[in-house]
């Protein structure tokens, strides 16, 4: 796999800048082209990222990018742009030292994809003002950030620092909203492979530039879905050339990030140097889907990261009816009532990720490792209540509770409502509330 030729990212002025939109449109699609090329490090992808993102974020002091794992609060798995200087990056593990989890839900829980320091973090946590003139020596008055989010926890990131306050125009927060279901997309490309085989399972479909079909497999041999290829790549193509990125919003509408839920469109060159469009598998995978189809867990973690129906659809490559659809038979089979509920369930901070992570390793609530859980609040229950309050916690529905303890499902509804009685809560949505807020 390669990128094919260099591409001219410019030099347009910064995000938040007075400036003729005009300069920025070639920009924000070269990004994600070079998001979508395969191979090298990810240091090394990272700096071609950077290169092309940089006129959009700068601020004046040198911008940063970084891709970060998914591991509850830390920040231990992070790997750095090459071309970043050490003394930015001491910027960035400091700016994330700290206890309050409210930080970690703020740069990668929220799903937001961009963002300041001054008009959304400080007066969240006004901690991190004070913090921010200590980190930087007072160089630094305020910060841009901006990501991309996988939707599994995995998250690639830019930061620009500048000596005064940066200001956003709406336009921006859309744009890096599509901008960043591209780049979640890409890494999670990435974290599956990062070098294309066209043998690989997950290769179901290989077209040419005008959307002729080459070669399908699998799903993409279905008619409605090579039809919908066929249109996908031409709509990329037709938002990749000169003309379509003279109006940048649509061409990030016309290119999506899915297509129809399930996959990415990657550039392929063979031995001759052919140019094809090859269709890879991508959706947002999880394992221990308890009770949820694929597609309803995907809705609902995004859901979790505090996205609009809106965002959703655009990510997953669905329309926005779907998402209700999906999001609302979640929201049943957890005995959730509202959208909020299902957010606060599956919050990346919330109790569902914390208890489901150590419900999955040994099937039983840490008494005490869990601090927004008193050991007090689980001591009534029996051990099989136990069993069956670190399973609601995960995510399971009573029918998938019932299917692996071999009993009727109306014996886990009774156990079910025993667990509420004993700990004073009649939902799930209760309990999440109560675990969320420290209850």
């Amino acid at each position: 796999m390669t990128g094919g030729a260099a591409v001219d990212c410019g030099s347009p002025p910064a995000v938040g800048h007075n400036s003729d939109d005009d300069n920025m449109k070639r920009d924000w699609i070269s990004v994600i082209e070079t998001g979508y090329r395969l191979g090298g490090s990810d240091e090394e992808w990272l700096d071609e990222l950077l290169a092309c993102a940089a006129p959009l974020i700068d601020q004046g002091l040198p911008p940063i990018a970084w891709v970060r794992r998914h591991a509850p609060n830390t920040i231990r798995r992070v790997a750095f742009a090459a071309s970043v200087g050490a003394e930015y990056r001491r910027w960035i593990r400091l700016a994330h030292r700290g206890d309050d989890p409210r930080l970690y839900d703020f740069l990668y829980g929220s799903g937001r994809c961009v963002g300041t320091a001054q008009a959304e973090l400080f007066p969240r946590l006004p901690g991190e003002r004070p913090k921010l003139e200590r980190v930087t020596a007072g160089r630094a008055a305020d910060l841009l950030l901006a990501a991309g989010h996988t939707g599994t926890g995995d998250t690639v990131a830019f930061a620009a620092y500048s000596t005064g306050r940066i200001t956003l125009r709406k336009d921006d927060y859309r744009r890096w909203a599509q901008l960043g279901a591209h780049l979640g997309a890409a890494l999670r490309l990435r974290l599956a492979a990062c070098t294309l085989d066209l043998a690989s399972a997950a290769v179901e479909a290989v077209l040419e530039p005008d959307g002729r079909l080459q070669d399908a497999r699998g799903p993409g041999r279905e008619q409605t879905a090579r039809d919908r290829l066929r249109y996908a790549v031409k709509q990329m193509e037709r938002s990749r050339c000169a003309g379509r990125r003279q109006s940048i919003d649509e061409a990030l509408a016309a290119w999506e990030a899915l297509i129809s839920g399930r996959w990415s469109l990657v550039e392929h060159f063979d031995s001759d140097g052919r140019r094809y469009i090859v269709a890879v598998r991508n959706d947002p995978l999880y394992p221990d889907p308890r009770g949820l189809t694929l597609r309803e867990r995907q809705v609902a973690e995004y859901v979790g990261m505090g996205q609009s129906s809106g965002q959703i659809a655009y990510a997953l490559g669905i329309s926005p009816s779907s998402v209700t659809d999906h999001s609302a038979r979640a929201q049943r089979k957890l005995g959730l009532s509202s959208w909020t509920e299902l957010a606060a369930f599956f919050a990346r901070n919330g109790p569902r990720v914390r208890l489901a992570e150590v419900a999955i390793r040994d099937n039983r609530l840490l008494i005490g490792s869990y601090p927004l859980l008193p050991e007090a609040s689980v001591q009534p229950l029996t051990n099989a209540e136990r069993d069956i309050l670190a399973a609601l916690l995960a995510g399971s529905t009573n029918a998938d509770i019932a299917g692996r303890r071999a009993v009727a499902a109306r014996t886990v509804a009774n156990q079910v409502q025993a667990i509420f009685r004993k700990l004073g809560v009649r939902s799930r949505g209760e309990l999440a509330a109560r675990l969320q807020s420290g209850g």
